[in-house]
């Protein structure tokens, strides 16, 4: 497996994590109690400042490269592409709830949330099951050396915040509440 590849797969495990932290949490929000908001909140500010920012960005560039080399997965690489754009979308808007949801002035939707939540984890999942399943193993198989040079190229290095060798401050707490768990 290359060391592309193997980043991402890394990536998504940590991703995963987060995906099921907070479906924990909106199970606690669909019972009717309380979540823990700054954690929902510190999950999202991490997926709106890592994975759309630098994974995603990432994942472009190596399917691009891959619907150069086999068309025949065109489809579903353009459908993975538009994917990248709604889940911004979909993050920006859950993430900015659950600000009005830890502002205690502030009016917000319980609906609204548990339907955001809703979308935007089984969007998520749906989305790296697509890339792990099938995209990422083609291109695993049909890349050469040279493929994986120029991919490595497009690619903008920068160590994961909260997954990768040094976790930042701005999510130590998140870090320090998964590994609790």
């Amino acid at each position: 497996m290359s060391a592309i590849i193997n980043k991402l797969h890394q990536e998504h495990i940590g991703i995963a994590k987060l995906l099921d932290l907070l479906d924990t949490q909106m199970a606690t929000f669909h019972a009717g109690d309380t979540p823990d908001y700054q954690i929902m909140s510190d999950i999202m500010h991490y997926m709106v400042h890592y994975p759309d920012m630098y994974h995603h960005p990432s994942e472009d560039v190596l399917f691009s490269h891959l619907k150069q080399r086999d068309p025949s997965l065109q489809g579903e690489i353009e459908e993975l592409l538009q994917q990248h754009e709604l889940l911004i979308e979909k993050g920006r808007a859950f993430f900015n709830t659950l600000q009005l949801a830890m502002d205690d002035t502030a009016m917000f939707s319980r609906a609204t949330l548990e339907t955001q939540a809703n979308e935007y984890i089984a969007l998520l999942r749906g989305h790296i099951d697509k890339e792990e399943g099938k995209v990422m193993p083609r291109a695993a198989q049909t890349f050469s050396e040279a493929d994986w040079q120029q991919v490595h190229q497009g690619i903008k290095e920068l160590d994961d915040p909260l997954f990768g060798s040094t976790v930042k401050e701005d999510y130590a707490a998140l870090y320090h509440y998964l590994t609790a768990q």
